[in-house]
C-alpha cells in the first residue's frame, strides 16, 4: 500500500477547491466561448450576458429595433413588460431613434447626446450611478451593440 505524501494532499485539496469556485462562476462554454455568440435566424430572442450585463436580440428581424418596434409586436411589447416587472432586471435600456430610452420600476429617462432627461418618475439609473461617464457609456453600449450573425 502506498500512501499520498502530505504536500500532495494539499495540493490536491487545493486544486479541487479552484476547480470547485470556477465551476460555481463559470460554465463550460463561458470559459471556451467568452463573449462569442451565433445567432441564428431560426431563434426569436436571443439572450448575451457578462457579468451583470444582459443583451437582448429579437433575431427573427434582422432589423435594428427601437422602442416603437418593440411596443407595436405584442409579443415583444409583453416580453419588455415581463422583464420590467421581473425583481432580477434592474433596468431596461432601449434604443428610441437617436436616443437611448432607460426605464426602471423607478421610473424613465431618456440619454441623448450624452445628456440624461427624467420623463417619470425618478431617474432609473439613480440606483448605479448617474455620473456623465455613466451615462455616455450606457448610450454608447446601446448604440453600438450589434448580434453576430452566422
Amino acid at each position: 500500500m502506498q500512501v499520498t505524501p502530505p504536500t500532495q494532499r494539499v495540493a490536491r485539496k487545493t486544486l479541487l477547491r479552484l476547480r470547485d469556485w470556477v465551476r460555481s462562476k463559470y460554465g463550460l462554454r463561458e470559459l471556451i466561448f467568452p463573449r462569442k455568440y451565433r445567432v441564428e435566424e431560426e431563434h426569436d430572442v436571443v439572450v448575451t450576458y457578462s457579468s451583470c450585463l444582459a443583451l437582448l436580440y429579437f433575431a427573427d428581424d434582422p432589423a435594428r429595433l427601437d422602442l416603437t418596434d418593440i411596443a407595436h409586436d405584442p409579443r415583444r411589447a409583453n416580453l419588455y413588460l415581463e422583464l420590467l416587472g421581473h425583481p432580477g432586471v434592474g433596468l431596461l435600456a432601449t434604443r428610441s431613434g437617436p436616443s437611448v430610452h432607460l426605464e426602471s420600476t423607478l421610473g424613465r429617462a431618456v440619454i441623448a447626446d450624452g445628456e440624461l432627461e427624467v420623463i417619470d418618475g425618478r431617474n432609473p439609473l439613480e440606483p448605479y450611478e448617474s455620473s456623465g461617464l455613466v451615462i455616455r457609456a450606457v448610450e454608447h453600449s446601446c448604440h453600438s451593440q450589434t448580434p453576430a450573425t452566422s
